[in-house]
């Protein structure tokens, strides 16, 4: 991205900003504001504050990955604390903190794009600025409410905690937890806003687009199990992108390689990653679940480009980043075409279901060795064919906890269980710690109701 130097500057100002907002400080009204399009545009492309905020505690709390007790030592109180699913002192800068820092800087621009006139010569700019930050505050929004909320449900979500929502970057304005219906309203709202004022594609993976937009809906009601909406933008997202990687070829994936995938592939609608904070996800030091790595056939090659042997088990290396410590968890290509694979199987459609899946599958299958497409009788058997390779192909996406809380809804019965020396820890179907503590710094501070 261009001017370094002054993303540079109001990063290091903003990161101070937001600093004294969680330590309860007024803001010091001297210090830089942006006040043009480009400082604003500026401020939205420093990736470090927009697009590496995704919390990973969600991802450390669920059951693709597991501790070995060879190394249990090692590990700090927070990652074990997460690990069992247990609250802990963790301090800024964190999980809660990352992503709001992502929403301030978007209801900072917002504020300060209501400054700027609208006109001829300025209103495509003007426009994307707009949707740029309206998308940036559900996307963050969905992904907090994921971990810290509990799963929407239609029938409990006017009653039901859910997350804070922050609609300015006024540090006087005072915390408070909204439900879980004002919080989804807020995340909708905001993204189909953001959907008729940004451009069909981006110039960077970077920056959201309307193709960007409809995936993140996508997500949205699915996660909602609002399964006609999930489905109406899934296939328009579908129809904006629908370019799939083939894992057979050599300049996109090197299965044997230490960086597999190479980074910016075509896949990739929307680039963000975990928020760098969090040990229980770091592939250098926990081991994905063996339970999931067997799921994997040997002809599939999905087995050698995601995964490597760590000495003791295996860790997960294969990262749209092209960096196995950096963990990828935007929007692509292939999960719409799961998750439209999905809501046919719901719909009782299942050659369209299959269709789908067997589609994404030729393309991660060996090419050597003759692929047999999936085969269902029934729409149970079909969803359940799906919802295995929904968890093979998205592993380390930072979305296999909402889809534990969701499934669970629907009486899937997924527990996790966790063993340390002997002592063993399960989390059972719909427990209420599945929405995650909130920080307790926070919760002091703002008096806001605890988990």
């Amino acid at each position: 991205m261009k001017k370094v130097s002054t993303i540079f500057m109001i990063s290091i100002a903003l990161f101070l900003i937001s600093c004294n907002k969680f330590l309860d400080k007024k803001a010091d009204a001297t210090q830089a504001v942006p006040k043009t399009l480009n400082d604003l545009q500026a401020l939205l492309d420093y990736t470090k504050i927009s697009n590496f905020a995704t919390p990973g505690s969600g991802e450390a709390s669920a059951d693709d990955y597991f501790m070995p007790n060879e190394l249990i030592d090692a590990y700090g109180e927070g990652a074990l604390k997460t690990y069992i699913w247990q609250a802990y002192a963790y301090p800024y800068n964190n999980d809660w903190a990352q992503p709001y820092q992502a929403i301030y800087t978007a209801n900072l621009c917002l504020e300060q794009l209501e400054k700027i006139s609208r006109t001829s010569q300025n209103q495509n700019n003007w426009d994307k600025i707009k949707g740029t930050a309206l998308f940036l505050r559900s996307y963050y929004f969905v992904q907090l409410a994921w971990v810290y909320a509990k799963s929407y449900n239609a029938g409990t979500a006017s009653q039901d905690l859910g997350i804070i929502i922050r609609l300015t970057s006024d540090f006087n304005d005072k915390s408070k937890r909204s439900t879980v219906a004002e919080t989804y309203a807020q995340i909708l709202s905001d993204a189909n806003e953001s959907l008729r004022l940004l451009p069909e594609r981006a110039e960077y993976q970077t920056r959201p687009s309307q193709a960007a937009t409809y995936a993140l809906l996508s997500r949205i009601y699915l996660s909602m199990r609002n399964y006609d909406s999930c489905m109406k933008y899934t296939d328009l997202g579908w129809k904006a992108n629908n370019t799939l990687i083939d894992f057979n070829d050599p300049s996109v994936v090197n299965p044997n390689s230490e960086t597999p995938i190479v980074p910016k592939n075509k896949e990739i609608i929307f680039w963000t990653q975990f928020a760098p904070f969090h040990i229980g996800t770091n592939p250098a030091v926990v081991s994905v679940d063996t339970s999931l790595f067997q799921m994997y056939d040997e002809s599939d090659l999905r087995k050698l480009a995601f995964f490597g042997s760590n000495g003791l088990y295996y860790s997960f290396k294969g990262s749209y980043s092209g960096d196995p410590y950096v963990l990828f968890t935007g929007l692509t290509t292939a999960e719409l075409l799961l998750t439209r694979a999905e809501c046919y199987a719901r719909k009782g459609m299942i050659d369209k279901a299959l269709e789908d899946l067997n589609a994404l599958l030729i393309k991660r299958w060996n090419a050597e060795i003759e692929f047999h497409p999936r085969e269902a009788s029934t729409a149970d058997q079909a969803l359940t064919l799906i919802l295995e390779e929904r968890r093979k192909e998205l592993t380390t996406r930072g979305v296999r906890w909402m889809d534990i809380k969701r499934l669970n809804l629907e009486g899937r019965n997924i527990s996790i269980t966790r063993e340390i020396k002997g002592t063993k820890y399960v989390l059972p179907p719909n427990d209420k710690r599945f929405a995650l503590p909130i920080p307790p710094d926070i919760v002091i501070r703002t008096g806001v109701e605890q988990n």
